[in-house]
């Protein structure tokens, strides 16, 4: 801001348009990092990498998105010794590997769900959480696909109207 508080001292670029099945859209670079960290179970000396469970939903997203990519593994193998057809992330994407130590996974917690019992919110931030899915339940309908991130779905069901099903 000037020194009126008004006028604008350096401006924004203009941003480049288009319109897409009649709707206007401004497009926007991406951003990108500097560096992807990103956790896998097993690589080849050549940087080929195997992910297990859930870290193939993001990891190998993230690791492209970065400008260096340093890959902390369970277990290196020699090159030829992982199956192609299972590799997650080539080796074009990574720049580091790391054999790491210690892999206590505290975030990671299995939840059973049996008929009848009601999932409770617990922790430190569970008033937030709790106001979150409250008001998300309240923007459900029927049939709805719902992304609230980690962990907030598994408690949604309990704040849902009778016959919503999601």
């Amino acid at each position: 801001m000037g020194s009126d508080g008004k006028s604008v001292v350096i401006p924004a670029k203009g941003r480049e348009s288009r319109k897409y099945n009649g709707r206007d859209y401004i497009l926007e670079e991406s951003l990108t990092g500097d560096f992807s960290i990103v956790k896998g179970w097993k690589a080849d000396t050549l940087g080929n990498v195997v992910f297990r469970k859930t870290a193939r939903n993001f990891n190998p997203d993230v690791a492209g998105a970065g400008k260096t990519c340093i890959v902390e593994v369970e277990e290196i193998v020699e090159a030829g010794e992982l199956d192609p057809e299972n590799i997650h992330l080539p080796a074009c994407y990574t720049h580091r590997i790391v054999k790491g130590e210690l892999y206590e996974k505290k975030i990671e917690f299995r939840m059973v769900h049996t008929e009848g019992s009601k999932v409770q919110i617990t922790g430190k931030d569970k008033e937030a959480r709790e106001r979150i899915v409250k008001r998300a339940a309240k923007e459900i309908k029927d049939g709805m696909f719902v992304n609230l991130g980690i962990g907030l779905p598994v408690f949604c069901p309990a704040y849902l109207p009778k016959g919503i099903n999601v």
